[in-house]
């Protein structure tokens, strides 16, 4: 879905409406989606319906792909949806429509919103719904409530702990240029929004946290990644991308699938519930101290070494491991602790 990555007041999008329209003689479809990066608000959506509407319904297929980003996570006024519908029936993709229509909506048609270029965020938030942040430095240290929808433009330095989310149906990091992000530190929070996107970021710590409403974290290449006592992991977990992995004392009981890649250190210390198979066959260095392998069935590792550190964890002595190419699993017990 498209988020107000851009966002602008109401009166500036409908300067920019009537300067295209006037520019154009009608509202192009292209302005008409490059909109949805700047507002929902009731006003601007009615005046691009009205403009559709307008046209000969030949050219309504044209705005196919703002109407069903229309609908996608936003509510719409009972008019506007009803245009909205009827363009879909008219190009025939109301299946489509419907579909997009019932995800969950996250920002509605009058929402309040606040603009802050602080680093530190103001004590007020509750009676806003959305919340834009300028600045690339966020510092907050207690008992945080973020509104409904929280967008950063240009985040570097992330530090948010201690808080509950459970207002958040969106956590949006956006950037209008290629950099990095630095660090991102979702310390001892709970409930977060359904899809952590933290992609931008080098440095990712969700430590200390409870993910039960996360279905997916998504991490940039290259990243440094701390996990460490985090309650309640999505199913599916995809490190491939990350240089450094760390897991220590975290309970996978709800995880059924981790992917990892080319990591350069993967730290499970501690951790428990791990899913049935596990691949670390591209990792380079592996910690396992008093990891419990009671629920893994097979292991695949890189080198003999690897196969000797499974012996630092618990419960291993079921666990088939297959080192390199071999079709055969080893013996841990044949192989030891040093390996030269």
């Amino acid at each position: 879905m498209i988020h107000l990555t851009n966002y602008e007041n109401p009166i500036a999008v409908d300067a920019i409406l009537k300067k295209n329209r006037n520019d154009n003689g009608f509202i192009t479809p292209e302005c008409a989606y490059e909109c949805l990066y700047k507002t929902n608000h009731y006003a601007n959506m009615k005046v691009i319906v009205k403009n559709i509407l307008a046209l000969d319904e030949k050219e309504w297929i044209k705005y196919k792909p703002f109407v069903l980003e229309a609908i996608d996570g936003r509510e719409q006024t009972d008019e506007t949806f009803g245009a909205l519908m009827n363009f879909a029936k008219k190009g025939n993709y109301l299946e489509l429509f419907i579909a997009k229509h019932r995800n969950e909506k996250i920002y509605g048609v009058h929402d309040k919103v606040l603009i802050t270029n602080n680093s530190i965020f103001p004590k007020d938030m509750d009676k806003y719904d959305m919340l834009i942040v300028n600045c690339d430095s966020v510092i907050y240290d207690e008992d945080c409530c973020l509104p409904k929808s929280v967008i950063f433009t240009k985040p570097d330095m992330i530090s948010i702990r201690r808080s509950n989310f459970k207002k958040n149906k969106s956590l949006i990091f956006s950037r209008n240029d290629e950099k990095q992000g630095g660090c991102l530190w979702l310390y001892e929070c709970s409930d977060l929004p359904k899809v952590l996107d933290t992609s931008l970021f080098k440095e990712v710590d969700l430590s200390h946290s409870d993910l039960k409403d996360v279905n997916d974290i998504i991490l940039g290449k290259k990243a440094y990644v701390k996990m460490i006592d985090v309650k309640n992991l999505p199913e599916k977990l995809n490190f491939s991308e990350a240089d450094n992995v760390y897991l220590d004392d975290c309970n996978f009981s709800r995880t059924k699938e981790m992917i990892f890649g080319k990591s350069k250190k993967v730290d499970l210390s501690g951790a428990s519930c791990l899913p049935k198979r596990l691949d670390l066959s591209e990792v380079d260095t592996i910690v396992c101290d008093v990891c419990d392998f009671g629920t893994v069935k097979t292991i695949y590792v890189k080198e003999n070494e690897h196969a000797a550190i499974i012996k630092d964890g618990r419960n291993y002595e079921d666990v088939d491991v297959f080192v390199g190419s071999k079709k055969e699993p080893v013996n841990v017990y044949d192989i030891p602790f040093w390996w030269k």
